[in-house]
């Protein structure tokens, strides 16, 4: 409890010199579970992608989750971000969440890897941006071993510094035995800040 006091206390302290509204919150419930109580009535959640919470809370809250990446921090405003856009509801969440992040970008993308039919066309992600004033370019790509390779290459060839991604679009079960876009991302160290909605 001593060590929860101090940092606390740190974190009091170097939150108040940033002038941001703030609450400090303790709780004895697990990490995840006590997150998302705290974040019922947040517009975002940040954390450390280090700690490998950053999967589980963006399945377990309703609000969006912000996981950024250990070596470097992410500039504000944003001036590059890609947008991973499959057309499922997991995608369009995020990219409705991203939209504050997304208003003073020099370069937002949509990037689609094809492989997957049905779901809301690229067009319709494309046209939602222009309506909140964010032009962005759309591109498709042809898959190249896993989709979330050829995903990754596209977005190092942006040198974005967010992805906007919708979160375990398929069940948890699969990409914890076969592998998935979500997991990759998590635990790739070169990847941007991911802005993940389930």
């Amino acid at each position: 409890r001593e060590d929860d006091d101090a940092a606390a206390a740190a974190i009091e302290a170097r939150l108040a010199r940033d002038d941001v509204p703030f609450d400090i919150l303790r709780s004895e419930d697990d990490p995840v579970s006590a997150l998302v109580n705290a974040g019922r009535l947040a517009d975002l959640m940040i954390i450390a992608r280090e700690g490998g919470l950053a999967g589980e809370l963006a399945l377990a809250s309703r609000t969006p989750v912000l996981a950024l990446p250990d070596s470097r921090a992410l500039q504000v405003p944003v001036r590059r971000a890609c947008i991973a856009w499959d057309g499922g509801e997991q995608a369009a969440s995020a990219l409705r969440a991203a939209v504050p992040l997304l208003d003073s970008c020099q370069m937002v993308k949509v990037i689609s890897v094809i492989e997957k039919p049905g779901g809301f066309p690229a067009t319709d992600a494309l046209r939602y941006l222009s309506r909140h004033g964010i032009h962005a370019e759309y591109e498709e790509h042809e898959r190249r071993h896993s989709t979330e390779e050829t995903l990754a290459g596209a977005v190092a060839q942006s040198h974005a510094e967010l992805l906007v991604m919708g979160a375990y679009g398929k069940s948890r079960m699969r990409e914890l035995l076969f592998g998935g876009v979500t997991a990759y991302f998590l635990d790739e160290g070169n990847a941007p800040a991911l802005l993940l909605a389930h």
